[in-house]
């Protein structure tokens, strides 16, 4: 079983979600821990990271052996997630 590991971006941006909204994702983001690649996971098109849906929300990930990391969580329906990973 992986670590989870958080970038401070993406442990923030849970933070201000509803408490319902939080769990949903923490829920996703724990099922990784067993299978980093569910069925809804898809490799994001000049990028070696991960992405899958958790109701109106996108987690933006990638994984090693030990650990998966998080490395954006934000709306799926604007564009701002990626937005946000292209800055990094």
């Amino acid at each position: 079983m992986r670590d989870i590991d958080f970038t401070k971006n993406a442990q923030k941006y849970i933070g201000t979600l509803v408490v319902k909204h939080q769990k949903q994702i923490i829920k996703n983001i724990l099922a990784l821990r067993e299978n980093v690649q569910p069925q809804d996971s898809k490799k994001l098109h000049g990028s070696d990271y991960y992405r899958i849906d958790s109701g109106e929300y996108r987690i933006v990930y990638d994984w090693s052996n030990t650990v998966v990391f998080i490395l954006l969580v934000g709306k799926r329906n604007d564009g701002a997630v990626y937005k946000k990973l292209k800055r990094k």
